[in-house]
């Protein structure tokens, strides 16, 4: 199969990470890239397990189930090697990565580097990482050291720096170049991907280098620190000893550069082999003694003494004493820099730096240290940006920690400004200024130093680069610095000039980072922007300027651009899976000097101003209101400062936006035509109420966050959010939520107001079409009266609609609680949104205290009363509030409410009906509700910790009938015989399975190993497809969701083929010109596969509601199914209703028929198509396709069906909870 990535996932015992790996590979931005040229899918994910013995095996599986692009495979444990060299046999991506599955992945880092490598067709392209545990992030150490920017090429040999990016996981490879060498990783060791790496490093054409964090590589705590965290072993140094030898072998044979050799013998000695010494201070003499020798013997073998004098002091006095066997003496310098360095007195004496030591450890004394201080404690800081118009103006102070800067005459500095590009540089002035107060930045090395000299204010103007091409794109601030001397050196020099990185100018404090970070100024025909790279280097990017404008007008109904004529300028719409894209161009006026186009011409959707083809650039980043009694008109510049445009009929501007302790207020202006009025403002108390809301797509309601308080004689709105009210938080769970105002006013105007408002001005449209005038004539919104005849005649009625919000001003505001994160912001659109993020409590805020509650505490609470009045419920692994435990909690809730129902979600604020209380999985509440009730409800299984107590009872609800073979009917499911046993321990815990039919019961006997009782009642959530299939019901849940009333539904409920892939295969636009007059046409897409389709803006034929929680729903206001091979098939028979088959991949699915239950052709419930336009037609000729189909569709319910009820709740309460004694 064509694929652009295969990503390769070696498995070990990572039960505790391996979830939170996999999700950030699965939400992988790449696989919402579009497939052309040939392409099949854009992520390849293989899973090898290497013969784990914990529960990683199961989550592998369920995730390889669940995505079509996830393949598992299962070895005997042999090692990271092996399970690498394995997993490439299966690869069938153009290019190769590893990823080891206790790590995780910036959301972008894969496309990110594969668009990298393809622009530049690179061998291999590295990605930046930092490392994390579960309390903090931070910047590897060998990143800095390893990467110096984003390169589009370059090469070991020209960057030699690259010799400490050592590491497997952080590589895209191309895979021919892969297979042309027959890379290999060395079998049965630790290590082993640095004689994979460095030969990659020479063999490859080009490296590419994107710089921004791609991979997060974890710091494993505890008891889960991983092998390679572990390094005092003599075995661990026996391995790593065993690869730098591949590595020379390697250089022996194709490397004559005696730089690159140099450079090579420094990381050994520097890095590889000094993390062993390191550890001589904590291991026992007889290790260490051992330790020394492997040491010196690889020393003397492979090392000439000569490459010594390029250590630092400290390194070289330990490489002494390890010849000698002085194993005492190079504890005595460990214990002394760990203990004693910061405290110690540096000074400076005839041109070298030293400190007074103890000879007996040192040798001598005083004790040199010029190349130690060079490498290891140079500071570059900035205390201060000011942005000018004419240029950026820095102040900061250098310093070497140790040594005195009393005087100016001191310190030498010289400062350029170096293009990553072309290389080209300019030299800044600069001035000495006296340093100030630095006690915040923490600098210490001894005590009683003078840094009052240390400062320097440099500025940068804009007018030495502008238009000048060769300073385009990034700029850094190149730094020499020189203090009594002595010449501070990078860590890769080791004294060979040639061999020097240029030191660059960073280091601001987070206040600073934060006031200029992605701030811009324009000048002249350039306009220049300062960022930060991931060690907080200042960049200065300069782009030119090209289609530019610097005023924006709206005047009545034309929207202006002031310029002189610079091209074709026209709005952009983006062609969707319906409209085909869209351009309507800007008419230029000689006279006014300025391109203008009637906003009444304009779609309610995003659009883009471009001239052409090319963006148009404004003056600023912001947001422009343009106010008119014909509509409103938003230009956001916040995105690189391209014109994006929107066009709206009623808007609400945030003015201002506060934070007071748990609260945030928003004040806020509503823009609308909508009131009748001569102009787009209205009179105050024409609006009745005014609500702060969001909506949640999975029940399509809205949830007030606040009453908006009108000020009736400005027409302010203020809003104002209480996070410490948990009615108004309940249902704020971990999402980005859109926020949007309701406004409720009195529809009143006079019928000559109605007429001034709506009657279009002809003399206005000599430029509109006819088709647009017929348009433009009296649009009529949802809500808006029609005019009564006479002229003094009112129209008193209260209307409704909503606003989305946009931020004009204010920064973002955050509060934090316990167990929410709430952040108010706007994105570069300036939509405000509300984001939610999921915090745990101190003592459950890793995944190690969790697993030790699981442990511990659960058996605690094992010990307290079984509440036989307390009912747990769980659906899909805590992920929704949906499916048969819905139903049957609904039924209880209702109908039972002494009973305490308990929902188990992995975030408990996601919104449910009824009284229920919601805990959060893994939480302590979670396990003491697992542990205490009598009832437990689940369409799948519970956590592995879970041990079920005498006297709870489990029902197994089942969440759908099987097609597809499943458990132990499925080959190759249970790698061993254990994981087999522990799958048929988890069923042996339910007391009873609900089915739809015999032909269920019969597979679960086999499947699940199931022997004990089943409820042939049917499923509890068919029950509202025989209680509310009536008119009634069916328009007032059309009415809910949005829906005309009119219209009849087509329902689309695919099943996934791959996540973030999905390709609908319905011609829509065919669909919509011969079916808009009769049905619409509502999307219902597995969760997998919703990201990857992109719902056509402003359309009234097709309804997206792949995150709707109720399929039940949509099944009843539904006259016709399409699906494929879906289950879905099954639960849709009970309505008799029309059902299509749409197997438009049916021949690439044979393979996979061969593991269903079922031959979905001898048991079709409808016609199976394998085009477009045959289902097109079907639909156009249903009653025809009834005819044919009718008798075929019921026989299929009859089998499959067979114990659906109306009552399956009510009957499986009564069987198992009531037993007709509890019931009051």
């Amino acid at each position: 199969m064509k694929t652009r990535v295969s990503v390769i996932i070696p498995i070990y015992n990572v039960y505790e990470f391996l979830e939170e790996c996999l999700e950030s590979v699965v939400n992988q931005t790449i696989n919402d890239m579009e497939l052309t040229d040939g392409y099949e899918r854009n992520l390849q994910i293989i899973l090898i397990d290497d013969g784990s013995t914990d529960s990683s095996p199961i989550i592998a599986k369920e995730y390889a189930q669940n995505y079509e692009n996830i393949e598992y495979h299962h070895e005997v444990n042999q090692g990271l090697g092996h399970a690498r060299n394995y997993g490439c046999e299966f690869a069938e991506g153009d290019y190769i990565i590893f990823l080891d599955s206790d790590d995780k992945l910036s959301p972008n880092a894969y496309e990110w580097m594969y668009k990298t490598a393809i622009r530049n067709d690179s061998d291999m392209t590295i990605g930046g990482f930092w490392r994390f545990n579960s309390k903090k992030y931070k910047i590897s150490n060998i990143n800095k050291i390893a990467f110096n920017g984003n390169k589009e090429k370059t090469h070991i040999s020209e960057s030699p720096e690259l010799f400490y990016d050592t590491t497997a996981w952080n590589k895209l490879i191309k895979h021919s170049f892969w297979k042309k060498h027959n890379f290999q990783f060395p079998e049965g060791i630790l290590y082993e991907d640095i004689p994979v790496t460095i030969p990659m490093h020479f063999l490859a054409n080009n490296v590419s280098i994107v710089y921004e964090n791609c991979y997060l590589w974890r710091i494993r705590e505890g008891k889960s620190k991983s092998i390679t965290q572990t390094t005092t072993e003599i075995k661990n140094l026996e391995d790593r000893l065993y690869v730098m030898g591949l590595v020379d072998k390697f250089f022996d044979e194709n490397v004559d550069d005696e730089r690159l050799r140099h450079v090579k013998t420094m990381k050994w000695l520097k890095t590889d082999l000094l993390i062993f010494i390191r550890k001589l201070r904590s291991m026992d003499k007889e290790q260490g003694y051992k330790i020394m020798s492997l040491i010196r013997d690889y020393i003397q073998n492979n090392i000439d003494a000569d490459e010594f004098k390029y250590l630092n002091e400290y390194e070289r006095l330990k490489y002494e004493y390890l010849m000698d066997d002085e194993i005492d003496k190079i504890v005595s310098i460990l214990n002394f820099k760990a203990e004693n360095i910061k405290e110690t007195k540096v000074y400076q004496k005839n041109g070298h730096i030293m400190f007074n030591a103890d000879k007996e450890v040192f040798k001598q004394s005083p004790f040199y240290i010029d190349q130690y201080i060079r490498e290891r404690y140079n500071r570059k800081y900035i205390q201060d940006i000011e942005i000018r118009d004419d240029g950026f103006l820095i102040r900061g102070f250098m310093l070497i920690p140790g040594l005195d800067i009393k005087n100016f005459k001191d310190r030498e500095h010289r400062f350029h400004l170096t293009n990553a590009n072309s290389h080209k540089k300019i030299k800044i002035d600069s001035e000495d200024v006296e340093t100030g107060n630095i006690s915040s930045f923490n600098i210490r090395f001894g005590r009683g130093f003078s840094y009052d000299a240390a400062g320097y204010k440099i500025f940068i103007p804009f007018s030495k680069i502008c238009d000048d091409e060769d300073f385009f794109g990034e700029n850094r601030i190149s730094v020499d610095f020189k203090l009594n001397g002595i010449y501070q050196s990078p860590f890769l020099s080791y004294e060979k000039k040639e061999l020097c990185q240029n030191f660059f100018l960073g280091y601001a404090k987070k206040d600073i980072r934060q006031k200029t970070n992605m701030k811009a100024v324009i000048y002249k025909n350039t306009y220049f922007l300062i960022r930060y790279t991931l060690k907080d280097e200042i960049i200065i990017e300069a782009l030119p300027l090209k289609n530019y404008f610097k005023e924006i007008r709206l005047d009545e109904n034309v929207l202006k651009l002031d310029s002189d004529h610079i091209g074709n300028l026209y709005i952009y719409y983006e062609a969707d899976s319906i409209n085909e894209e869209e351009k309507i161009a800007f008419e230029y006026d000689n006279e006014d000097k300025s391109y203008q186009i009637d906003i009444r011409k304009l779609k309610k959707k995003p659009g883009k101003i471009l001239c052409d083809g090319e963006n148009s650039i404004y003056k600023s980043k912001e947001l422009i209101l343009l106010d008119s009694k014909y509509g409103q008109c938003l230009i956001s510049t916040l995105n690189d400062y391209y014109l994006d445009i929107y066009y709206f009929d009623s808007l609400t501007q945030v003015l201002d936006i506060r934070q007071n302790r748990d609260r945030i207020d928003i004040d806020a202006k509503l823009y609308s035509n909508r009131f009748n009025e001569t102009r787009s403002t209205y009179k105050a108390d024409r609006i009745k109420t005014a609500k702060l809301y969001f909506k949640d797509d999975s029940s399509k309601e809205n949830y007030i966050l606040s009453d908006g308080m009108i000020d009736r004689q400005t027409g302010d709105i203020k809003f104002s959010i209480d996070f410490s009210n948990k009615e108004i938080t309940k249902n704020l769970y971990e999402k980005i939520h859109d926020l949007y105002v309701e406004y409720a006013y009195d529809e009143t105007s006079t019928e000559e107001e109605a007429i001034v408002n709506k009657e279009v001005d002809e003399s206005e449209y000599d430029s509109v079409s006819k088709e647009e005038k017929e348009n433009n004539k009296i649009e009529k919104t949802e809500n808006e009266p029609v005019p009564v005849e006479g002229r003094n005649n009112k129209i008193n009625e209260e209307s409704r609609f909503s606003t989305e919000l946009y931020l004009f001003k204010g920064d973002d505001k955050t509060i934090s609680k316990s167990y929410y994160e709430y952040k108010v912001y706007h994105d570069l659109k300036g939509f405000l949104k509300l984001k939610v993020l999921k915090r745990w409590p101190v003592y459950e805020d890793t995944p190690g205290k969790r697993l030790k509650h699981s442990q511990i505490s659960y058996k605690l609470f094992s010990k307290l009363p079984i509440n036989k009045k307390r009912i747990m419920f769980e659906s899909i692994w805590g992920g929704k509030y949906s499916c048969n435990p819905r139903y049957l909690y609904e039924y209880i809730d209702e109908n039972y409410p002494h009973y305490e129902c308990i929902w188990s979600f992995k975030d408990e604020h996601y919104p449910i009906k009824g009284n229920g209380k919601c805990v959060r999985r893994s939480s302590l509440k979670y396990l003491y509700y697992l542990a205490t009730s009598k009832y437990l409800i689940n369409n799948v299984n519970f956590k592995k910790h879970f041990i079920k107590r005498k006297g709870q009872v489990e029902i197994q609800t089942m969440h759908g009938t099987p097609l597809k073979t499943i458990g132990l009917d499925a080959p190759g499911e249970f790698p061993t015989k254990k994981s087999q046993k522990d799958y048929i321990k988890k069923n042996k815990n339910w007391d009873y399975l609900t089915v739809q039919s015999d032909y269920v019961a019969e597979i679960s006997r086999t499947c699940f190993k199931y022997e004990k009782d089943f409820l042939k009642f049917g499923y509890p959530r068919t029950d509202i497809l025989y209680t509310k299939n009536n008119k009634e019901d069916i328009q007032s849940i059309k009415e809910r969701m949005g829906l005309p009333s009119d219209k009849k539904v087509i329902l689309y409920a695919p099943t996934w083929r791959f996540k973030n892939n999905f390709d609908l295969m319905l011609d829509l636009k065919s669909f919509k010109e011969s079916l808009k007059d009769e049905y619409i046409l509502i999307l219902r897409l597995h969760h997998f596969s919703a990201g990857g389709w992109k719902q056509p803006l402003d359309d009234d034929f097709v309804y997206d509601f792949s995150g709707y929680g109720s399929i039940e729903e949509l099944y009843l206001i539904s006259d016709i199914l399409i699906t494929d091979y879906s289950s879905v098939m099954f639960d849709y028979a009970i309505l008799d209703r029309p059902i299509i088959l749409f197997a438009y991949d049916l021949e690439e699915y044979d393979e996979k028929l061969r593991g269903f239950y079922m031959d979905i052709e001898s048991n079709k419930p409808g016609p199976i198509l394998h085009s477009s336009k045959e289902v097109e037609e079907a639909i156009l000729n249903i009653e025809k396709t009834e005819m044919k189909y009718k008798d075929l569709r019921r026989s299929f319910k009859e089998r499959f069906n067979q114990y659906e009820c109306e009552n399956s709740s009510e009957k499986i309460f009564n069987k198992v909870i009531d037993k007709k004694k509890n019931k009051k």
